[in-house]
C-alpha cells in the first residue's frame, strides 16, 4: 500500500558550500512535466518557510545562464525514487499569508543545452548514431543514454557548428529526448528497461484510462518508479478493452508532501497507442 510519502529535495549550488537537502518536516508542493519529445522536461517546486540563509543560496536570476545549479527531486513511500534531474532556470522567495514560500523552477539538461557549442569535422563513413554520440560528448553535464536505430553512414564528411542540442535535434530529426539527464534516442518500436511493469489498482490505478488523440491517459496514485520510453503493461478491471502493452510517452508529477498540510499526490501517464500486444516491443540498453 501507498502510505506514507516522503522526499528529498538536493540542490547543489556553485557557492563551494555543500548541497542544500530538504526534507520533511519542511512542506515541499512539486509539479514535474516529463515527455519524449524534443521540449525539455521541466519541474516546479515550492518550499515553504526555508532559513533566510538557505533561500538566500537558491535565489536566482532567471537571465542568468551562466550559474551551474543542479535540482535532484526523489520522492517515495518506504523508498525513494528519482523523478526529475536538472538544473535551476529561475529561483525566488515571497510571502503568501503567514508563510515564506521559495519557487524553484528547473528544467532537465537546461544548462548544457544552452551553453554547450560543437564545432568539429565528421568524417565520411561514420554512422548518424556515431555523429550524435559524438555531440552527446560534448555536453559537461548530461550523459548519453540509450541511441539506437540511427545506422544510415555518411556519404560526405559533415562540419559541426552552432548549438550542440540543436545539432542534436537535426540530426535524430527531433526523436532525441533528455530525461534524468540522459539524451536517449529511441525508435517508435524500441523501450528501454524500467523498474515498474505494471500498472494495475495494486499498483495505485485511480481512474478509468482515457482516449487521448494517438495516446491514452492513465491517472495512479504517486508512482515514481516509472520512466519515460519504458514497456508498461495496463491491467484495468473497468476497461479492459485498453488492456495491453504501452509504452510510455509522457508522465505527470504533482502533489504536496507535508506534514502540516493535507493534499493529495498523483501520477499521469501518457501511453502510445500501438498493438497492445505484448512482446511487441524491442528493449534497447545503454552502449558506451
Amino acid at each position: 500500500m501507498k502510505f506514507g510519502r516522503q522526499y528529498r529535495l538536493t540542490l547543489e549550488m556553485d557557492d563551494g558550500q555543500q548541497a542544500i537537502i530538504i526534507e520533511p518536516p519542511f512542506t515541499l508542493q512539486f509539479s514535474v512535466e516529463r515527455n519524449a519529445l524534443a521540449s525539455l522536461n521541466a519541474a516546479t517546486l515550492i518550499i515553504y518557510n526555508l532559513s533566510e540563509i538557505t533561500r538566500g543560496r537558491i535565489l536566482h536570476d532567471r537571465f542568468d545562464t551562466t550559474k551551474l545549479r543542479t535540482v535532484i527531486l526523489e520522492v517515495g513511500y518506504e523508498t525513494l525514487a528519482t523523478i526529475f534531474v536538472g538544473t535551476i532556470r529561475s529561483a525566488g522567495s515571497m510571502r503568501q499569508g503567514s508563510n515564506i514560500i521559495t519557487t524553484v523552477i528547473a528544467d532537465d539538461g537546461g544548462f548544457d543545452t544552452t551553453n554547450t557549442l560543437s564545432f568539429e569535422t565528421i568524417q565520411a563513413g561514420a554512422t548518424i548514431g556515431d555523429v550524435v554520440k559524438t555531440l552527446i560528448g560534448d555536453f559537461p553535464n548530461v550523459n548519453q543514454g540509450v541511441v539506437s536505430g540511427m545506422d544510415a553512414k555518411l556519404s560526405r564528411p559533415v562540419v559541426l557548428d552552432g548549438n550542440t542540442w540543436e545539432q542534436i535535434k537535426k540530426y535524430t530529426k527531433l526523436s532525441a529526448f533528455i530525461d534524468l539527464n540522459k539524451v536517449h534516442v529511441i525508435q517508435d518500436n524500441e523501450v528501454i528497461i524500467g523498474e515498474l511493469d505494471v500498472i494495475d489498482s495494486s499498483t495505485g490505478l485511480l481512474e478509468t484510462p482515457r482516449r487521448e488523440e494517438s495516446y491514452l491517459s492513465v491517472t495512479t496514485l504517486l508512482e515514481p518508479r516509472i520512466i519515460i520510453g519504458q514497456a508498461i503493461s495496463l491491467e484495468s478491471t473497468i476497461a479492459p478493452v485498453y488492456n495491453g502493452q504501452y509504452k510510455v510517452i509522457g508522465a505527470s508529477h504533482q502533489g504536496i508532501i507535508s506534514e502540516a498540510i493535507g493534499g493529495q499526490c498523483q501520477s499521469r501517464f501518457s501511453l502510445l497507442m500501438g498493438n497492445q500486444l505484448y512482446g511487441a516491443y524491442k528493449t534497447v540498453a545503454e552502449t558506451n
